[in-house]
């Protein structure tokens, strides 16, 4: 945010205010010589030009003003004369503003403007068509925000010199120069000095050095004003050591195994009397005998030095370390040929619709863990598409080797993938193994459930099973809706008073069948996972179970029309309702693109569907019309048919490609690639007309 100050206007003779008399004087003169040139009207002084501008201020904080002072070529006679300031580079680039001259033998003119952003602005200043203009800049220092030190942690000898340095920045993570950074250190008491002063640089930085004469660790705290008076502080330790008193050597390897070619890697763990860290720096020499046999010194840091070396023959190493007179205990590496030990197959799990292609990957590692090349590994293929052969492969130089499995039943197949280290076609014991299962499935929306307002049930298609019906049940409302399970093993009815009938895997949640409703049920729908489900009344009144919850509902609302229907997003965050005139009421994370809430409708709209993406749905509408918005494509509608009973229900092939219609007699709609017909109930005497239906997942 920029702020213009009030322009300044003065006179100027010699370089100081002219005496008012003098003044007088000259304008008199002026006025007789000039005046019919001052009887025209005022104009610019032409040829004027900026020949230079000064700053006062800079330095600034963010949120205060400076003052930019024009001076003017020659003293305005014709006036006025405006001189224009620009940004052109900095935080508050393009910004524009401007001050005018007017009144007699005026030479110079004054702005002022603050800025809420820090860093440097460069400024041109110059008159209307100058062809140079004056550049000035303007430093803007923020306000502290944030600081942090470094180094967070050091190993020092005692008597080091240790330097910290603190950061400060702004709100805008740009460095804050001038702020005051106090440095406070306590610990041992050998410290010196204990305490300090110091401002940031042009980069935000304030450094402090300090020495210690006694063993162990110093805390520091560095801190600074920020904004409204808050202190900022960030946090440092430095630990002193004596000389090396103990040297703790540790394999780095598993199992103190190394590959032949390869390496092998010691760490020596360096300790003063007190068990302190000794101070980075400190040398550590090293010697291996046996396999390998080398020797070398490596540098602590943070207690720690690390040394690696390798063999390119098998065997065993033994290694020592020392420092300052200290040997360490020796630790031994044994070399071995890497081999192939281990197998793994990617994914372990997986679903695949039958006709395409399931992808694995195998990967081969050594015993060191190491990717393991030129491995023999076959695959044997078990379950409903077994092969009565393997496939080989061998495996690249990241260990891996890929394989292939085009499933054309449905269930599952085991994928067993080997390494044959002797080459006979055959898994043998010691051979590394790994194995993955594939779930061999329909595609998507291969069936649906029709469902009669009675209970009963009518399914369709390889994807849907008959679970149960309340068709032989006393019920006290008629049924008025469904929805299946996420396996399509089972499914749930809802009545208008919204009691809940269960059946397969569909897990009761609750109902409102025990619950004095305001407006009758109308709908439901269900949650990704499975254990919970949504009911709608005709007023919006949205009642939530398991695991659904509750995103808002219209039932405070004064409605046009009633609801008829409802629909979830795929990630169970919310849910559109549907008006039977078009309208849409999205709730949580449920997108509005659209509604046929202002469109002249020849029949209602009786429920609604939607893509898996969130981003679209489909209406329906008591004739077959459709309407589709968003992402969701239109695929063709019965508004042109002549039906034998009105459409009831909408239901959308899970991937999107397509929907089907049901009618209250049985009769089924399909439009879209992904929408197979299996039947109907169309030509079926019903004891109840279908009131909903649900598509296989």
């Amino acid at each position: 945010m920029l702020r213009m100050g009030k322009a300044s206007r003065r006179a100027v003779q010699g370089g100081r205010l002219a005496p008012f008399g003098h003044l007088l004087v000259l304008a008199t003169f002026v006025g007789a010589m000039l005046g019919p040139l001052l009887a025209a009207p005022a104009q610019a002084q032409a040829g004027t030009t900026v020949t230079g501008v000064t700053v006062a201020g800079s330095p600034a904080t963010v949120g205060t003003t400076v003052d930019l002072t024009a001076t003017i070529s020659s003293p305005t006679l014709l006036g006025p004369v405006t001189v224009n300031f620009t940004v052109v580079s900095g935080p508050n680039q393009g910004f524009q503003f401007s001050c005018t001259v007017s009144g007699l033998l005026q030479t110079a003119c004054a702005q002022g403007y603050s800025s809420q952003l820090s860093g440097t602005d460069t400024i041109n200043a110059g008159t209307p068509g100058q062809a140079n203009p004056v550049q000035v800049t303007v430093q803007w220092l923020g306000v502290p925000a944030a600081m942090q030190v470094s180094p967070v942690a050091t190993f020092n000898h005692v008597g080091d010199s240790v330097r910290i340095t603190a950061t400060v920045v702004d709100g805008t993570g740009n460095p804050v120069q001038g702020a005051t950074v106090a440095f406070s250190l306590s610990g041992t008491g050998g410290e010196s000095p204990t305490s300090g002063n110091q401002a940031t640089d042009a980069n935000g930085n304030a450094g402090f050095s300090f020495t210690n004469s006694k063993a162990g660790t110093t805390n520091i705290t560095a801190s600074t004003q920020g904004a409204g008076g808050r202190t900022l502080s960030a946090k440092a330790t430095a630990t002193f050591a004596g000389d090396p008193a103990s040297i703790t050597l540790t394999q780095q390897n598993p199992n103190g195994l190394a590959p032949v070619g390869g390496n092998d890697v010691v760490s020596a763990n360096v300790l003063d009397s007190a068990s302190i860290p000794v101070g980075d720096g400190t040398q550590v020499s090293f010697t291996v005998t046996g396999a390998g046999a080398t020797s070398g010194s490596a540098l602590t840091s943070g207690g720690n030095a690390v040394f690696k070396f390798s063999s390119n023959v098998t065997g065993t190493s033994t290694i020592v370390a020392s420092a300052h007179g200290i040997t360490s205990s020796p630790v031994t590496a044994t070399w071995q040929t890497p081999v192939a030990s281990a197998i793994t197959l990617t994914p372990r799990l997986s679903s695949q619709v039958i006709g395409n292609t399931q992808n694995l990957i195998a990967q081969v590692n050594d015993q060191f863990g190491a990717p393991y090349p030129g491995a023999l590994v076959r695959f044997s293929v078990l379950g409903v598409n077994a092969q009565s052969t393997t496939s080989s492969g061998s495996s690249d130089q990241q260990g891996q080797v890929g394989f292939q499995e085009q499933g054309a039943n449905i269930g599952f197949d085991e994928i067993v993938a080997f390494v044959d280290l002797q080459d006979d076609d055959t898994l043998d014991p010691g051979d590394p193994s790994a194995t993955a299962v594939i779930n061999w499935v329909h595609k998507p929306g291969q069936g649906y459930w029709l469902v009669a307002s009675d209970g009963g049930i009518f399914n369709y298609g390889p994807s849907t099973t008959f679970a149960g019906s309340a068709g032989s049940i006393h019920l006290n409302k008629p049924i008025v809706g469904m929805a299946a399970t996420p396996t399509g093993f089972g499914y749930w009815l809802v009545a208008s008073d919204g009691g809940i009938f269960s059946y397969g895997d569909a897990i009761f949640q609750g109902s409102t069948g025990s619950i004095h409703l305001n407006k009758p049920i109308v709908g439901m729908a269900r949650t990704p996972d499975g254990n919970g489900y949504w009911l709608v009344a005709s007023d919006g009144g949205i009642f939530a179970f398991g695991s659904a919850k509750f995103q808002g509902s219209t039932g405070s609302i004064h409605l046009n029309k009633p609801i008829v229907g409802m629909a979830a997003t795929a990630d169970g965050g919310g849910y559109w309702l549907v008006a039977s005139d078009g309208g849409i009421f999205a709730f949580g994370d449920a997108q509005f693109v659209g509604s046929a809430g202002s469109v002249h409708l020849n029949q209602p709209i009786v429920g609604m569907a939607a893509m898996p993406d969130g981003g679209g749905y489909w209406l329906a509408a008591a004739d077959g019309g459709i309407f589709n918005y968003g992402d969701a494509a239109f695929d063709g509608s019965a508004g042109g048919m002549h039906l034998n009973k009105p459409i009831v229900g909408i239901g959308a092939v899970p991937d999107g490609s397509g929907y089907f219609l049901g009618a209250s007699d049985g009769g089924v709609f399909n439009y879209g690639q992904g929408a197979t017909s299996f039947g109907s109930a169309g030509g079926m005497p019903l004891n109840k007309p279908i009131v909903g239906m649900a598509v296989a997942p």
